[in-house]
């Protein structure tokens, strides 16, 4: 259509200007006829007049000779004439005017005039009148000549004057009728045009109104056709595929019968809309019910074409959103809830906190912390480790009540909120049901674990602090329930605020420690049991903080662990103890092995090996002197790196002891799989020791299992004699602690080695009457 319409306008347009054209030329052609008819009637006239004038000159000759005497006036006149006729005729010989030869006009008067002048000049000045008459006698022929030449050229002048004005006539007449003849081919051509237009356009109207219903034929979206009451008129075939409706069970039906409950009056006012402004868009969303009778999301646009031909009605269109809208909800759902777990996040829980906190009601926050988690994390891997935060998660629900919200907040982080607070021991129960079910052991990989949790719980009852502040406050309360032992529950107060900056200002003066030779290392000998000689000294770090004084470990370390600090640290404890222990050797000519504690984050560090053996070329202290001590739960992992690591440093002479042994989750046949050369039984099994517990039965077990692998025995933590002479009966081969001697600084240790190797540090039971006295 836009196609023919363009044609058609070009045509048109073509035809207009080539009778623009063509009346253009026409006219210019006449206006010329014009100006030359008009130049010989001008010609003519100037002729008439030069005739006149000569006639008059002859007059006034004749005035002249009858007259009395000489006249001036008449000669000036004459003169006058004379000057006039001759610019007439210089007018007259014009390029324009060339038709009419002025030539014989020309020479007749210059005859004329030569005739005058000869005899004007031959007569006296008083003879001037006289000389007229003799002129007129002289000049006559001369004047007859050319007053017939003036007659001839004015006849000619006329004739052309005529001949121009035809043709001007003509010319006029011609382009009436080209432009008449134009006109009526430019109508035409304008008629069949416009047929041929409207013709186009209602072919492209058919082909419009033919893809319409195409469209509305094979579309997706449902089309409804209702009338200004609403009543369905025509019903897209879109119906049955959509709402499992045929078009005939729609038709004559109002549009809103199948809009939810919940969604009719707004519908209705969607309506009420349309009706009122037509020909514009309404957009929302409705929720229609379909044959099946469940409800699904929909777009509908609304348009009022009731003024339009080919519709006159209400054109609803609908879109099936569901799917979408599921996928929006499934989005929101991923934005406020943890992607492992499914339990909301930080953001959904602040949220209903601060709703809670807003109804001014008694509310309470458990924030919770897995003991131990990094560890089985690492040893066990990452996969394991999300198996068993959504074993916890799982517990964790159960253990709330239904108007709780149980959240993760990331990593080994959960929280509680409880709300409807009866008393303030309504968190404690949950947080003792919560140790009571993460008592129960997970299995995962085939391993059973066992995972603690340290609490800490925030009151409020009147509303009066922000959701973060409130959190903010469990948190601390769960780092004092970790720091005082971990498994633990601790409410907030005001005091635990202070403690937690402290601990921040630990970790800041920690960081400078290394760098500013804070660190000391203190040595524990370890003891043959049998004689009481020193052939083993452990090496234990101290900070002597320039404020605080002598920090012990179990007041940084922990620290030095979540920072990554403790690679540094243990580097440079190695590098020291090697050192000092290698100068013992030395000066004291005596063999010695010097033990250092090696943390999980060392184990993991790949310049583990390379660290040990520079600590050991700088030294010079032989491989087989240096003894590493591991905790047991490092015997849990499956990282194939950590565990040729110990190989490795096997492969380099040294040995490796097995620290706290009888606290981790291991296997005790597990011991066959590693390179172990010691066990040291934990200090909690020895300090329970009375000769009849299960403990002595649990210590016997291990020095038992020991001795079937050819590995030694260390007792820690033996303060006693009876503990000493218990351990002594059941066949452990070394032991540390207090009884014997108390971690001492490097000059003290010093002076404990001068004694001879062969003589005991002490007698115990000297030791014990000294005591007892």
């Amino acid at each position: 259509m836009k196609i023919t319409n363009l044609t058609t306008t070009l045509a048109t347009k073509s035809i207009l200007f080539a009778a623009i054209a063509v009346a253009t030329v026409a006219a210019i052609f006449t206006i010329w006829l014009e100006d030359i008819a008009e130049s010989y009637r001008h010609a003519e006239a100037n002729l008439l007049q030069v005739r006149a004038m000569a006639f008059e000159l002859r007059s006034l000759d004749k005035d002249g000779e009858a007259g009395p005497g000489f006249d001036y006036t008449i000669a000036e006149r004459s003169d006058t004439l004379n000057v006039t006729m001759l610019d007439l005729m210089k007018q007259l010989d014009s390029p324009r005017l060339s038709r009419v030869n002025l030539r014989a006009v020309r020479r007749a008067y210059e005859r004329y005039f030569s005739k005058l002048s000869e005899k004007y000049d031959d007569l006296e000045h008083n003879d001037r009148i006289r000389a007229i008459s003799v002129g007129m006698v002289y000049v006559d022929p001369s004047f007859k000549d050319f007053t017939a030449a003036l007659a001839g050229a004015s006849k000619s002048y006329e004739m052309n004057a005529t001949i121009a004005s035809t043709s001007c006539e003509a010319g006029i007449v011609i382009t009436l009728f080209i432009s008449a003849l134009f006109s009526v081919r430019l109508f035409k051509r304008y008629e069949r045009a416009r047929t041929a237009m409207l013709a186009a356009e209602q072919e492209a109207i058919l082909r419009s109104e033919e893809r319409f219903r195409s469209i509305l034929r094979n579309s997706s979206d449902v089309v409804l056709i209702a009338n200004r009451d609403n009543t369905v008129e025509y019903a897209s075939p879109a119906c049955r595929a959509q709402w499992g409706y045929d078009e005939d069970d729609i038709r004559m039906t109002s549009c809103l019968q199948f809009v939810h409950p919940d969604d009719t009056q707004h519908a209705k006012s969607i309506a009420q809309h349309a009706l009122a402004t037509p020909g514009e868009n309404i957009s929302s969303e409705l929720r229609l019910q379909c044959a099946t009778g469940d409800y699904r999301h929909h777009e509908v646009v609304v348009n009022n074409l009731c003024g339009d031909y080919g519709v006159r009605g209400v054109v609803w269109t609908f879109r099936n959103i569901t799917e979408r809208k599921a996928f929006e909800q499934k989005l929101s759902h991923q934005a406020f809830h943890d992607a492992l777990t499914g339990l909301p996040n930080r953001s959904l829980f602040l949220d209903r906190l601060e709703r809670a906190l807003m109804l001014g009601r008694p509310v309470a926050v458990m924030f919770l912390d897995l003991d131990n988690f990094k560890l089985i994390n690492d040893s066990l891997g990452h996969e394991a480790g999300d198996r068993l935060l959504m074993s916890v998660s799982e517990r964790l629900r159960t253990c709330a009540r239904r108007s709780d919200t149980v959240a993760r907040l990331g990593g080994d982080e959960f929280t509680i909120l409880v709300e409807h607070l009866a008393n303030d021991d309504d968190p404690y129960e949950i947080a003792q049901r919560i140790a009571d079910a993460l008592r129960e052991p997970t299995t995962i990989d085939g391993r059973e674990v066992i995972t603690t949790a340290s609490v800490g719980i925030a009151v409020c009852n009147d509303g009066a602090i922000d959701p973060e502040g409130m959190l903010r406050d469990a948190d601390t309360a769960m780092y004092h329930a970790k720091a005082t032992g971990k498994a633990r529950c601790a409410m907030f107060d005001a005091s635990m605020s202070t403690r937690v900056t402290e601990r921040l200002d630990l970790e800041t003066d920690l960081r400078r420690a290394l760098d500013h030779g804070e660190f000391e290392v203190y040595y524990q000998p370890i003891i043959r049991m049998q004689t009481g000689q020193i052939y083993e000294v452990e090496a234990l770090i101290r900070w002597r903080h320039p404020e605080r004084g002598l920090i012990p470990p179990i007041k940084f370390i922990s620290i030095a662990e979540e920072t990554g600090l403790i690679v540094p640290i243990g580097r440079w404890v190695l590098q020291e103890a090697c050192r000092k222990a290698r100068q013992w050797q030395r000066m004291h000519s005596r063999y010695l092995s010097i033990n250092v504690n090696m943390s999980a984050r060392q184990l993991q560090d790949d310049n583990l090996v390379s660290d040990v053996q520079a600590a050991l070329a700088e030294s010079g202290l032989p491989a087989s002197s240096l003894k590493l001590e591991i905790t047991e739960s490092l015997m849990m992992t499956d990282r194939g790196a950590d565990v040729q690591k110990l190989y490795s440093l096997k492969k380099l002479g040294i040995r490796l002891a097995i620290d706290d042994f009888g606290t981790g989750y291991s296997s005790m046949s597990y011991l066959s799989t590693l390179p172990i050369d010691t066990l040291k039984i934990d200090r909690a099994f020895v300090s329970r020791l009375s000769g009849h517990s299960d403990d002595d039965a649990i210590i016997k077990a291990i020095i038992g299992l020991a001795k079937m692998l050819d590995l030694e025995v260390i007792s820690e933590g033996v303060e006693t004699v009876t503990q000493h002479n218990l351990l002594t009966g059941l066949g452990c081969d070394r032991a540390q602690g207090y009884y014997y001697s108390r971690p001492l600084p490097a000059d003290a240790m010093e002076e404990m080695l001068k004694a001879p190797a062969d003589m005991p540090v002490s007698d115990p039971i000297a030791r014990a009457q000294d005591r007892a006295a």
